[in-house]
């Protein structure tokens, strides 16, 4: 096998990523993509409703985008990650 980028940084940090849990998407595969956030659209609905049964994921979404647009350097957007009603990330279960 020839030693070039893709066997010495790309090969290795996709094994690595693999193990903490993240799933790779095929290239002929084509997700939902927010252009504007990079959130994959679908992932996030799944996981946002299994988080918040009760609540909806769209209008999370929709909060998100908005506080993502905000001139302060993402601290509005850190803040409702951390202080929303809605839980966005699984400290718990991280993977």
């Amino acid at each position: 096998m020839p030693h070039n980028e893709i066997t010495r940084v790309q090969v290795p940090a996709l094994m690595h990523l693999a193990k903490l849990g993240y799933d790779l998407i095929p290239a002929n595969s084509k997700p939902k993509l927010d252009t504007a956030t990079n959130i994959l659209t679908d992932s996030f609905t799944q996981a946002f409703e299994r988080l918040n049964p009760t609540k909806n994921a769209q209008d999370s979404l929709t909060e998100m985008k908005k506080r993502l647009n905000y001139n302060d350097l993402g601290k509005s957007f850190y803040e409702y990650l951390l202080k929303s009603e809605n839980q966005i990330i699984d400290f718990d279960n991280p993977n």
